[in-house]
């Protein structure tokens, strides 16, 4: 299906996959953001021009330092700054001097401080961006992540080391630690590969959904995750939603912050407003967005989607060697209007001389203690069950952990 809608959209391709990159305030100190910054940069294999800005060094890791954006030979698709919060204006004032249409804020000081003084600031940056035509991400934020781009700018430790391969899931968060660890690194750690990461922190201007959506466009991306602390235009999220249900790219929202007391923590943090819960919920099942209450269950639920492999009706099928299991799968398909179709007289026919002394077969089916350990007994019956006409998903409860022996079975 097409990736394009009619949806108003501003392209934030230069920010996400640009050509040429500035850094002001790059160090060759790695105790400092800048620092750290420029070296994960650096050693992310980006294929485009790279330049450090900073007047008081001559070069850093053999690239030539230039002393301000006007001395560049070009003028960069994207620029981060790296400063104290008292010189970020000054920063913006050369990009715009420059002729730089993209920026990212890294540094805080604003909006989630808490305090008139940083909100105030926080108002004049978005007035700034709104004057003179430049769109920037954050402030308080910890950049881009793109795999299939080869490039980053960003502080995060997750991507030390070499280069993981390019996948096809997206990730947006506000928080950088959130968003980069307990979701891109861990969903790395099991296997998934990532297109994209954006940690967007205060999200002043560009925000989660225009990161969103810039991923359900992507060819490459066919998943987006996003861990949000607050969603601040229902009609945007409405219509990326929809944009996302068109193009058969699932978004699986875990949107902390929900509580009382996570909607103090999310303003301190981001100064977000978290908003109302149960609108949520409801704007979220209208569209079919997932909704998932844990950091891991962001990954997890990747692990299933992202191959769009949907099921055509709702009827489901489950094995387990322990009677338990079947009720509790059971109780779970009613509970989300699930169907446990009843076998065909043929699928009845062919389980028979594997269970003796059983009647009708039921579904769920209670394999008994006889499918422990006896790989072949377990990988007949799942095969002879998701060949019944009435089975669109399997839910197999494995008695033993040799992956080697069930991946064997054509489920």
């Amino acid at each position: 299906m097409s990736k394009k809608s009619n949806v108003p959209y501003t392209d934030i391709s230069p920010l996400m996959s640009p050509k040429s990159v500035a850094l002001i305030g790059a160090t060759d100190h790695l105790t400092s953001f800048g620092g750290r910054v420029y070296q994960q940069m650096m050693g992310f294999g980006f294929p485009g021009r790279i330049y450090p800005i900073n007047p008081r060094l001559p070069e850093i890791r053999g690239v030539p330092c230039f002393p301000n954006l006007k001395s560049l030979p070009e003028v960069p698709d994207h620029v981060g700054i790296v400063l104290a919060t008292t010189r970020v204006f000054d920063a913006l004032a050369d990009c715009v001097e420059a002729g730089v249409k993209f920026c990212t804020v890294f540094s805080g000081g604003f909006k989630e401080t808490g305090t008139p003084e940083g909100a105030a600031l926080q108002q004049r940056l978005i007035e700034f961006g709104q004057q003179h035509g430049i769109r920037f991400m954050g402030p308080n934020c910890n950049g881009i992540v793109n795999f299939i781009d080869r490039f980053a700018m960003t502080s995060t430790a997750a991507i030390k080391g070499p280069r993981a391969l390019a996948g096809d899931v997206g990730v947006v968060s506000h928080s950088g630690g959130l968003g980069q660890i307990n979701v891109m690194w861990r969903a790395m750690e099991i296997g998934l590969g990532i297109s994209y990461e954006a940690s967007c922190g205060n999200e002043a201007d560009i925000d989660t959904i225009d990161f969103a959506r810039f991923m359900v466009r992507s060819e490459a991306t066919n998943i987006v995750l996003m861990a949000v602390e607050a969603i601040k235009n229902g009609d945007k999220f409405r219509a990326l939603a929809q944009e996302a249900a068109e193009a058969e790219t699932p978004l699986v929202v875990l949107k902390i912050g929900a509580t009382e007391a996570g909607s103090k923590a999310a303003a301190s943090h981001t100064g977000a407003i978290a908003g109302d819960n149960d609108i949520l919920d409801a704007v979220l099942k209208q569209y079919g967005c997932i909704r998932v209450h844990e950091c891991y269950e962001l990954y997890e639920t990747a692990v299933f989607l992202r191959k769009r492999r949907w099921p055509k009706a709702r009827g489901l099928a489950a094995v387990a060697p322990t009677g338990g299991n079947i009720v509790n799968l059971a109780d779970a398909g009613a509970m989300y209007d699930l169907q446990w179709n009843p076998f065909t007289q043929a699928t009845q026919g062919a389980l028979a001389p594997l269970m003796p002394g059983y009647g009708k077969v039921g579904n769920p089916t209670d394999l008994t203690s006889a499918a422990t350990g006896n790989q072949d007994f377990y990988r007949t019956a799942l095969n002879t069950i998701v060949a019944d006409p009435g089975v669109e998903v399997m839910i197999p409860i494995v008695p033993s952990p040799n992956r080697k022996e069930i991946g064997r079975a054509h489920v």
